[in-house]
Parts: structure tokens; C-alpha cells; sequence
């Protein structure tokens, strides 16, 4: 959780900011907060000044968003620890950006059938040459290694999988409250998912 003076996205100042964690499984959910987040590169390892890093970004970020990134279950970051490791290197904001503007191969790549990597979707980008790899190798730096079936007619992504659809869950989507600020004592709860889920409509960063 991070205390700052700084305006940060619309928050009033003197606001705290609460970086939620990021999502795990294999549900497919519209962009929502880490999506935009991403979206925005507030990362150092991406800029220098108003100008992007990378042959990549600048084609990357000018695409719509298709879904909010998904981390493989078990991996439990914070969403401190998230930021981090994408500020750790420009191809993981690379990365992490091609989960969210990306489609979803048809069939997932070795290392992403594995599970064993950092995002729980083998989502690749077409129409942007030279990324070749799927956003987990691209995200560890093995590029070449990746042979993933590129989608043709690929799965939708505005559609959820795996798991099935919750009443309850709906109803609450339903019933969500306009967005206010979230008191600062229910920062960090990752066990309660669908409230990450929602975070979107009540959180600003």
C-alpha cells in the first residue's frame, strides 16, 4: 500500500492508493484495474520521459485491451510484488502488456500447458512483427524456445472459461454500489477473489 502527496489516477491527494493482487486462474474476465493499470506503463523500465522503450510499446499500447491478466494459482503476489517484477525489466512490461492487448492461442504452448510459468493464459500477439513468442517466454526472455499455435478463429476473450458461472457472484456484480474509495483496513485480502474481481468498479489507481 503506498501513502504519497502525488495524484494518482484521479485520487484525491493525501488519498492512499491499494494496489489489489493481481487475479489467479484460468478465468477469462473483461480489463478492469490491473488491465488498465498495465495500459497506463507507469513503470520506469518503460519510459524515459514521455517517450517508450522498446521497439514494442508503442505498437503494444495502441491496441484495444481484450481481457485482465490472469496468474497462474499458486504464484500468490501481492500487487506490490506484481509492479515490481514488471518494473524489473522492459520485456516484462512487454510482457505483461501482451496479456492484456493479446489473444489467446488455440492451444497452449509447452511451457504454458506446464503451468508452470507466469500467467495462467498462452495469449500471443498478432500483427506486431518480430513478437513471436507467447507473453510467458516472452516475459523470461526465451523467445525462441516458444511454439505456440497461433489462433485463427481464437477463443474470445471477453468470455469466461473453466469455471463455471456463480449466482451469486453475478448478483453481487449486480448490485455493486457507485465507486467510492476503499477504506484503507480492507487493503490485502487476496483470499476473497471476487472481491478483486469487483475491484475494478470501486478502486482507482
Amino acid at each position: 500500500m503506498e501513502d504519497t502527496n502525488r495524484p494518482l489516477g484521479g485520487r484525491p491527494v493525501g488519498q492512499q492508493t491499494v494496489i489489489p493482487p493481481p487475479m489467479e486462474g484460468e478465468d477469462v474476465t473483461v480489463p478492469a484495474l490491473w488491465a488498465a493499470r498495465i495500459k497506463n506503463l507507469p513503470f520506469g523500465v518503460a519510459r524515459k520521459g514521455n517517450r517508450l522503450k522498446g521497439r514494442y510499446l508503442e505498437r503494444l499500447v495502441a491496441k484495444p485491451s481484450q481481457q485482465e491478466p490472469y496468474h497462474r494459482v499458486g504464484q500468490c503476489w501481492t500487487g506490490q510484488r506484481f509492479e515490481e517484477m514488471i518494473n524489473a525489466s522492459l520485456l516484462h512490461a512487454e510482457a505483461a502488456l501482451m496479456q492484456v492487448v493479446g489473444h489467446q492461442s488455440e492451444v497452449k504452448c509447452k511451457a504454458c500447458m506446464q503451468g508452470n510459468e507466469t500467467f495462467s493464459h498462452c495469449v500471443s500477439m498478432r500483427g506486431v512483427a518480430g513478437l513471436t513468442a507467447c507473453a510467458n517466454y516472452h516475459w523470461a526472455g526465451r523467445d525462441s524456445k516458444c511454439k505456440y499455435i497461433p489462433a485463427v478463429g481464437f477463443v474470445p476473450s471477453h468470455q469466461p472459461q473453466a469455471t463455471p458461472r456463480n449466482p451469486d457472484r453475478d448478483e453481487a456484480i449486480s448490485q455493486t454500489p457507485p465507486l467510492t474509495w476503499m477504506p484503507a483496513g480492507l487493503a490485502g485480502c487476496p483470499a476473497d477473489k471476487h472481491y478483486c474481481v469487483l475491484g475494478a468498479t470501486y478502486l482507482r489507481l
